[in-house]
């Protein structure tokens, strides 16, 4: 019987900011989305710096512009651990309002991408438009963000992109915090 997560078929993002280097930064699989055992639609990876913190969703491309609003938003209303919206209608009806985004940049690999951007509480939002990068991120911080590469996998409790159990994966959100 297979693990109940499998590596995703796309590249993985993730949160970077200006201390992720120097300091104690804490780095988990927060969430991912697909059939057991299978390869998933979605992966979000956070990481907390201290000053920063990141929920960062990875995903095949999206079936309508909603879908990238709504993880986003999502994550933005349990970025601190606990929700700020408790009415699923609410949450949507606030991330499908387009008065709440509007077109920006964010560096992705030092280069900046085009992405609609919106605000949540005290986080930030934003999905990408650029072509090929298929992401959403909530943060708290001065963010950028970074394709994950074999460097930053070690960085992880729980390499994601290798199969994991449950236990496995709840045991590595524990460590980070």
């Amino acid at each position: 019987m297979p693990l109940p997560y499998q590596p995703p078929a796309f590249p993985l993002f993730e949160g970077r900011f200006a201390d992720s280097d120097v300091g104690p930064v804490n780095r988990w699989i927060h969430g991912w989305n697909g059939q057991i055992g299978f390869p998933p639609t979605d992966v979000t990876l956070g990481v907390d710096t201290g000053d920063g913190r990141a929920l960062v969703t990875s995903c095949l491309p999206w079936n309508v512009e909603s879908d990238p609003r709504i993880f986003a938003f999502m994550a933005a209303n349990v970025l601190d651990g606990s929700a700020r919206l408790s009415s699923a209608v609410e949450l949507l009806d606030t991330a499908l309002r387009d008065s709440e985004w509007a077109r920006g940049t964010l560096l992705l690999d030092g280069q900046p991408i085009a992405v609609m951007r919106g605000a949540f509480h005290t986080a930030s939002v934003a999905y990408s438009l650029a072509d090929g990068v298929h992401v959403t991120v909530a943060w708290r911080g001065d963010v950028s963000l970074a394709r994950i590469g074999a460097e930053e996998l070690r960085r992880y409790p729980a390499d994601p992109l290798l199969p994991h159990s449950y236990d496995d994966l709840i045991a590595q959100q524990f460590e980070a915090g």
